[in-house]
């Protein structure tokens, strides 16, 4: 017998394959459906969902295929919800073979339902009675229907339906009475007037207007008011603001006397009191003249330059110094010694902004109050530099300046990080049902918190120096899903996607 040839016995094993799994789809199909007075049972392709076989449900073994599938159970009442899977071979080469995956599921299709409306016949009006598929129709079978009549204060009174009317009135209006506090009369029910309808204090009609710190010509809300600080640089008191006299002749005080400690020059000397002594005289040194313009009998001139007198013949300093020559020593300018930056002689001091703390109370000045008496308040916060925010002082105060754990925090939206950019991925993307992925967020050049979500996910990531880094694993995971990062300071979110690999059935 002449051999086939390669190509003829493939096209033979596909044809063979086609007709086994066309087999076993009908017998499938044939032996897992049933119909009864209940509703319908039927197995129902759910894979693929267009139910054409496509590179979506196609796969390749290097077995030779063989048709199989675990789709051989009844599909009735007790197996609702149960899923199988076939293996339909499609032909093969050499030793690879080629097969398209079948999964199916078996449902159950209610009846249909035929509406009753027998019980529209009955004569009570008021109800409606159930057709037997869900739904109602007018009318009632026959009963005794009560009733309720009630007034406008909710008093009521309880009757029967006789011909569609309630056979009971409802209580009169008469009978109501005011429950806001009123004498009357119903339903008005007005109320006497108070001093708080026109936004007063006391007792109608002896109104007032509440007090306010204006009316003492202060500043701050009611009762808790205080003093403007003097324009002026006085420490007060206001309005008066008096401003100490001071001396200007370099005395220590007090004014007006200004005195100023005694010198030599005082009685005539010389010297640095108290070590004072008499000048000197030209005479002390055998010359004539008054000291230190000293000379003798015969004087002469002087031959260093100097314009005299002779014999000193002093010479004098070009820097404004007073000398001696040739050093010509210059002063330094004087400065101020109460720590003011100047300028000299007037030296001013600036008063610091007052706080609270000054006078021992919490709050922000000029709202300050006195803290309770069994709490002390935690002022640390104030030495931090975050000008212009504040912090707990624990006694439900606050204090100027903000500190957390010793570093300065940034507000939202004055943040010194620039260009921010976000990223998400998940290793691996692709997972079998009931396994889990890790989600790696990144980020940078953020002061902002980010937010990730996604199925089982809901996380706050906070930056440290601008960056963030994050890991997050997932809970397992049974269908695709998505996961979202959003920045407060990017203007779109970014997203990963994690898919499911499909299953397939043992050969």
């Amino acid at each position: 017998m002449k051999a086939l040839s390669p190509r003829l016995r493939s096209s033979l094993l596909l044809v063979l394959a086609v007709f086994a799994g066309a087999v076993i789809v009908y017998f499938a199909y044939t032996h897992t459906q049933s119909a009864d007075a209940a509703g319908t049972y039927e197995l129902v392709m759910t894979f693929p969902e267009s139910g054409v076989d496509s590179d979506e449900n196609f796969g390749e073994t290097f077995a030779p295929c063989h048709s199989t599938g675990n789709c051989s159970f009844s599909c009735n009442a007790a197996n609702v919800g149960r899923t199988c899977s076939n293996l339909v071979c499609a032909g093969g080469s050499g030793d690879a073979g080629y097969y398209y995956t079948h999964e199916y599921a078996c449902v159950y299709t209610p009846p249909a339902c035929t509406p009753s409306s027998s019980c529209a016949a009955s004569t009570c009006t008021t109800d409606t009675c159930s057709d037997g598929c869900g739904g109602s129709v007018s009318g009632t079978m026959s009963c005794s229907v009560s009733c309720t009549a009630t007034n406008s204060c909710g008093m009521s009174n309880t009757g029967t339906i006789v011909s569609g009317s309630c056979s009971v009135s409802a209580p009169p209006e008469s009978s109501c009475s005011c429950t806001n506090g009123s004498s009357g009369p119903y339903p008005s029910c007005p109320l006497p007037p108070t001093c708080a309808d026109s936004g007063q204090l006391g007792t109608y009609p002896a109104c007032y207007d509440a007090p306010t710190c204006a009316d003492s010509g202060q500043l701050g809300t009611y009762p808790f008011c205080y003093d403007p600080p003097c324009a002026n640089g006085s420490a007060g008191p206001y309005p008066s603001c008096p401003i100490a006299p001071g001396c200007t002749n370099g005395s220590a005080g007090p004014a007006p006397s200004c005195p100023l400690p005694p010198t030599c020059a005082d009685s005539g000397l010389l010297g640095t009191y108290p070590a004072c002594f008499a000048p000197p005289t030209c005479a002390d040194f055998g010359m004539l003249g008054l000291f230190p313009a000293c000379y003798y009998d015969e004087p002469t001139s002087c031959t260093n330059g100097s314009p005299g007198p002779y014999p000193t013949c002093p010479l004098t300093c070009s820097n404004g110094s007073s000398g001696p020559y040739p050093s010509c020593p210059v002063a330094p300018p004087p400065s101020c010694t109460n720590g003011s930056p100047g300028p000299y002689p007037t030296c001013p001091v600036t008063t610091p902004d007052p706080t609270c703390a000054d006078s021992g109370q919490l709050g922000s000045y000029p709202y300050c109050y006195d803290a309770p008496s069994d709490c002390v308040p935690d002022l640390s916060c104030k030495a931090n530099t975050c000008v212009g925010y504040s912090c707990a002082d624990g006694c439900g105060g606050l204090a100027s300046g903000t500190k957390t754990d010793g570093v300065c925090v940034v507000p939202p939206g004055g943040g010194a990080c620039t260009s921010p950019s976000v990223s998400v991925t998940a290793v691996p993307s692709r997972v079998r049902p009931g396994n889990t992925t890790t989600i790696t967020v990144t980020g940078s050049g953020l002061n902002q918190t980010c937010t990730i979500t996604g199925p089982g996910v809901t996380q706050v990531l906070t930056p440290t120096s601008c960056n963030i880094a994050a890991s997050i694993t997932t809970p397992a995971i049974t269908k695709q899903s998505t996961y979202t990062v959003t920045c407060a300071e990017t203007p779109t979110s970014t997203t990963v996607i994690v898919n499911i690999l499909p299953t397939f059935s043992p050969f």
